[in-house]
């Protein structure tokens, strides 16, 4: 293998980031941000919360807190984004930082037969991949942005300073996308990172995860459109540094 070697199927957009700090801005003013924290049973070694937005078309963006019990100063933050699949609401942990999780579903659910109902006939990774703003991870992008903005804003606990995105899988597709919306992130880990390369049949390799541009539901014209959700495009506007591994016999994100 030489990774070194491996190009794009398809330039990343010029306008890339303008277009969701645009869109962002189009949020903000359409639809005034709102927040609803509530605090949920702690652990022995961790404060819990959860963290409800408003989003786009009345629909709302979920966020999990923990931040460490028992810890002297101010702390680092980490961003993280579940891998597809979790349906659940996990407060993931850290001994010795804040962890806020942020889910890509515009709902909760109560039991896997309801996420498996939302998923039928048409996964969510599909759904509306017609144009920029139908597209599903449209408003969870966005939704990702603004829980980022409040949880800078609001929770007293973080040093001011230290930010992680961190994910695998979906969530390491996500760690790129959020870390080059949000220059004041000074790391990255992504394990197997998903979401990329939505047209490398266009240089004869198979697209990673969920192969956006063969699945049927996708529209055909959808492929100028895919690039601004393509994570391996957010990830070369990335500035801080970075742990990524990779399985090269992985058949699944890579």
């Amino acid at each position: 293998f030489s990774p070194e070697n491996i190009k794009a199927g398809k330039a990343a957009p010029a306008d890339l980031l303008e277009y969701w700090h645009n869109e962002f801005a189009k949020l903000n003013k359409e639809v005034a941000p709102e927040f609803k924290l509530e605090p949920m049973q702690d652990t022995a070694s961790h404060k819990q919360w959860k963290l409800i937005c408003n989003n786009f078309g009345g629909t709302k963006t979920y966020a999990a807190i923990t931040i460490p019990k028992n810890v002297k100063g101010k702390l680092p933050m980490i961003f993280t984004v579940p891998p597809a699949g979790n349906y659940g609401y996990g407060f993931w942990k850290s001994s010795d930082a804040i962890h806020v999780t942020i889910t890509v579903f515009d709902r909760l659910f109560a039991k896997q037969s309801d996420y498996l109902s939302f998923n039928s006939p048409v996964w969510y990774f599909y759904k509306g991949a017609e144009k920029r703003n139908t597209y599903y991870y449209y408003k969870s992008i966005l939704g990702m942005m603004r829980v980022m903005d409040y949880a800078m804003t609001e929770i007293k606990e973080w040093d001011g300073k230290h930010l992680a995105a961190v994910g695998r899988s979906q969530g390491g597709g996500s760690a790129f996308i959020m870390a080059a919306l949000n220059q004041k992130i000074q790391c990255v880990s992504a394990d197997v990172p998903a979401l990329c390369d939505h047209n490398a049949r266009l240089a004869n390799r198979r697209p990673g995860w969920p192969q956006l541009l063969d699945a049927k539901t996708t529209a055909a014209n959808f492929a100028e459109d895919a690039q601004y959700f393509d994570a391996a495009n957010f990830a070369s506007f990335i500035k801080c540094p970075a742990v990524v591994s990779v399985g090269f016999y992985h058949t699944m994100c890579e």
